[in-house]
């Protein structure tokens, strides 16, 4: 061998020893030095973390009825799919699950940060779909099926717009929120987004588990690794009385259904009930409702502002004679009336060029402060409007709660309402002078008032407790799944700034409200006395008026707080009343009273209901008419003829004068018509009650 070839053999052996020795020495820094690394990532890629969701809190009323639960129900997710079956898979999950192929991809990309974590793509999925996916496991690898709880509304629509409903998309605003508190929200999180389900949101989660669990390369499931447990969310337990709800949302729903049959154009209604004594919502009912177990599937976007829309704390109205004891009010704490001082109503009142009546020019002639709020005499309050000014009528107005939210805050979306001032009119309009009719109108509660059913069951409240403001709540506790108290509610308030003396006054004139001669002698029948005001607020270009009534019960002592409205459904008295007469009869379970006294009608052991409500002033006369009516004939007939001549000619002149002047009332209901003429306008508006 010659030289040359055995000096190139040298060479290249010491280069393959060369090379040898570089890869064994990459090989051991593999092994040894990056071992634990690569093993890591070995089992990394084998195996997969699948979230386990935890059981939402349960929310339960104030007698402990339970009002949300969870049920189980199938969920299916995609985790990691091997690229040439990608287009498979994904177009077989569109036609089953009624997604497009784009919705599926959509999901997966905003997911791209937790891409080793399932993609969930559909929750409570039917048995059905289950079934057919499951036939075709083999051929679905990184389809995954699992069993998780689902939310569950025990009553379907009961209390809807209080309790919301569930998604995967909630305000911004909350999510924001949420950060700061440090809750973590994910993308594609199913979570509360509306009602006590969103705002209640981190209290009712809990804390999600986790099970560890191996797969092949195709990614389809070996055997589970480990588990970590979820941990329940907290239970919440509301001030709401689940049996007063129900009924209050049926005596709603039975009113606009009755009224639709009359021809009414009538479809939304709402009512609060309070506990005046510390903020308690006891009922929140608003009609239409809808039934967030099937709200995915039912959602109308063209009925958004109609079924879904909780009127109680998001529908703004003119106030219409519930006002006036907020006008009274001011009138009395400015001294600009006395007790019982007297203005005498000639039916109508001219003031700045400007005109304005009670119903059909009706005069109550010589009348005090009770007197007109048991009458809801338009002129006397017109009269105490002019005197208090506009600036106070505001003043005592936010005194009262309006023109600002309760506080209530347990739900989202109250409204804060206006209430007529100056400042009002500038923001609303591009006149900004103010005109002494425009505070004639507010002193009625029209204009440019705009209240909620809370506002005004809150004011009766103040009005009842004797002029305290408490800040309205649903949550009254928050119980953790180891039941441990994790928060109670405490009753928050002031004193409002309005005398005792006046609150009297005004308690006084409510409760003759809902006596005989009453706009609500109705509640008369009642066996519990009882205290309230109606009202009927005309909307511009809308020939019925909202009906609304205000009151407590029982009127010493009240326990409750009470506000009605029914969108263009005529007369408060007419429309309202009866609701809340309801209300009172379910909440004091008065109805085994009601049934003894149809079993005393039906035997004719009890006198005939009149059904003429004459005004206090001739209560004396009627009690004559009574006694005479149980007197001897005979005795009518040579002892009293005369008498019963002028009781005769007395109750036809009442009764002609009731059916000249009241021919449209119902069980002593008033309308108050006011012509407003200002600036050039020419404007009408209703205040009947």
């Amino acid at each position: 061998m010659s030289k040359s070839i055995l000096k190139r053999l040298r060479l290249f052996l010491f280069l393959t020893i060369i090379i040898i020795g570089v890869l064994m020495a990459r090989l051991a820094y593999l092994q040894v030095v990056q071992g634990d690394h690569y093993r890591y990532r070995s089992e990394v890629n084998m195996l997969r973390v699948l979230p386990i969701t935890a059981s939402r809190g349960e929310i339960f009323d104030s007698n402990g009825y339970k009002l949300v639960s969870n049920r189980e129900g199938f969920t299916i997710s995609l985790g990691e799919v091997p690229p040439d079956q990608r287009e498979k898979v994904i177009s077989f999950l569109s036609r089953e699950l009624d997604k497009t192929v784009e919705e599926i991809e959509e999901r997966i990309q905003e997911q791209r940060y937790r891409r080793y974590q399932p993609v969930r793509l559909a929750t409570d999925v039917d048995l059905e779909t289950v079934a057919r996916i499951e036939e075709r496991r083999l051929e679905l690898p990184g389809v995954i099926i699992e069993v998780q709880p689902i939310r569950n509304y025990v009553y379907d629509n009961l209390a809807s717009h209080i309790l919301g409903y569930m998604g995967e998309e909630p305000p911004q605003s909350y999510i924001d929120s949420w950060e700061k508190e440090g809750y973590e929200y994910s993308y594609g999180d199913l979570t509360g987004t509306d009602g006590i389900e969103l705002v209640w949101e981190p209290y009712l989660r809990g804390e999600d588990g986790g099970k560890l669990v191996e797969v092949n390369s195709s990614g389809r499931l070996i055997r589970a690794r480990d588990k970590n447990a979820p941990v329940p969310g907290s239970n919440l337990y509301l001030t709401l009385d689940a049996e007063l709800q129900r009924d209050t949302e049926e005596f709603l729903a039975a009113q606009v259904a009755a009224l639709q049959e009359e021809g009414e154009r009538t479809r939304v209604a709402s009512a609060v009930v309070l506990d005046p004594n510390s903020g308690k919502i006891l009922a929140m009912a608003s009609h239409p409702d809808y039934n967030p177990n099937t709200f995915n599937l039912d959602f109308d976007p063209q009925a958004e502002g109609i079924s879904y829309n909780n009127r109680a704390i998001k529908g703004n109205y003119p106030g219409g004679s519930t006002f006036k004891m907020v006008t009274a009010a001011a009138a009395l704490e400015e001294g600009e009336v006395r007790p019982g001082e007297t203005f005498n109503c000639a039916g109508s009142l001219t003031r700045y060029n400007a005109t304005k009546s009670c119903f059909r020019g009706r005069a109550h002639g010589s009348i005090n402060i009770t007197q007109a709020l048991i009458k809801s005499c338009n002129v006397f309050f017109y009269e105490m409007g002019l005197r208090a000014g506009i600036d106070n009528l505001a003043y005592y107005a936010g005194e009262f709660g309006f023109g600002h939210p309760t506080g209530l805050t347990d739900i989202p979306g109250e409204s804060s309402g206006d209430v007529a001032s100056r400042e009002t009119k500038r923001a609303k309009s591009e006149d900004p002078n103010w005109y002494p009719a425009e505070t004639m109108d507010a002193a009625v509660g029209q204009g440019f008032h705009d209240f909620t059913p809370l506002q005004l069951a809150n004011y009766a409240a103040i009005i009842a407790n004797g002029g305290v403001q408490y800040k309205p709540y649903l949550v009254d506790r928050v119980v953790s799944h180891e039941d441990e108290v994790i928060f109670k509610a405490e009753a928050q308030f002031h004193r409002v700034d309005i005398s005792d003396e006046t609150i009297e006054i005004l308690r006084g004139g409510m409760e003759g409200v809902t006596r005989l001669g009453g706009t609500a002698g109705f509640l008369e029948q009642l066996p519990i006395e009882t205290a309230g005001k109606t009202g009927s607020a005309q909307v511009h270009g809308a020939l019925e008026s909202h009906g609304l009534f205000v009151g407590y019960a029982p009127a010493e002592n009240p326990e409750i707080a009470v506000a009605v409205i029914v969108e263009f459904g005529g007369t408060g008295g007419e429309v309202a009343v009866p609701v809340a007469e309801q209300i009172i009869r379910s909440y004091f379970d008065l109805y085994e009273d009601l049934e003894d006294e149809e079993e005393v009608e039906d035997t004719g052991q009890e006198e005939n209901v009149i059904e003429e409500h004459y005004e206090l002033d001739e209560l004396d006369e009627l009690d004559e008419l009574d006694e005479l009516d149980e007197s001897d004939e005979s005795d009518e007939e040579d002892e009293e003829d005369e008498v019963d001549e002028e009781d005769e000619v007395d109750e036809e002149d009442e009764v002609d004068e009731e059916d000249e002047v009241d021919e449209e009332e119902d069980m002593g209901e008033e309308q108050d018509m006011d012509i407003n003429t200002d600036a050039g306008l020419d404007s009408v508006t209703e205040d009947g009650d």
